[in-house]
């Protein structure tokens, strides 16, 4: 699958890549937005459900995406290269793509418990046949507690791997 979408990604990358992804005449800003609609769209549709995203699959995704950013900021891997994948993210202000996944799947989170509570509840209490949690809900999860990590005003709510009922929930 991760193959798949990078052929796809390449596809709408490779017109724009020589001249509209390059610095230069169009606003950085802009060149963002286009690779934004044009080639992430195609390599990360849907990726926020997927149940895996660590391995290869994640390095595959990772590759063409920074390789995107690289373009737009001018400095490809090839030749000299003095900038590293985050002073590009940096410079670009665009985030990691974990960081990204993370987002998107918290997004689509909101979207579930919005939609269907009880069908959310469900999934996130769903077990394996031998009692651990779904890869995706362990991601999910995982998200949450960095999120609570990281936002003062929810350092009170309890661990989500322990507790997500109410008040992640709510």
């Amino acid at each position: 699958e991760s193959n798949a979408r990078v052929r796809s990604a390449l596809k709408a990358f490779a017109p724009l890549a020589a001249t509209f992804l390059k610095p230069g005449r169009i606003s950085k800003r802009r060149r963002i937005n286009v690779a934004f609609s044009m080639v992430m769209s195609r390599l990360l549709f849907n990726v926020h459900v997927w149940s895996k995203f660590e391995g290869r699959s994640r390095t595959i995704l990772n590759g063409m995406y920074m390789r995107t950013w690289r373009r737009v900021y001018g400095q490809p891997r090839y030749g000299k290269c003095s900038a590293s994948d985050y002073q590009v993210r940096v410079a670009l202000q665009v985030p990691s793509l974990d960081c990204l996944m993370r987002q998107r799947r918290l997004v689509y989170l909101s979207r579930l418990a919005c939609s269907d509570h009880e069908a959310l509840w469900a999934l996130l209490m769903q077990r394996s046949s031998v009692g651990e949690m779904l890869p995706w809900v362990r991601l999910v999860l995982n998200d949450l507690r960095i999120v609570k990590a990281h936002v003062s005003a929810l350092s009170l709510l309890p661990d989500p791997f322990d507790d997500c009922s109410q008040y992640w929930m709510a």
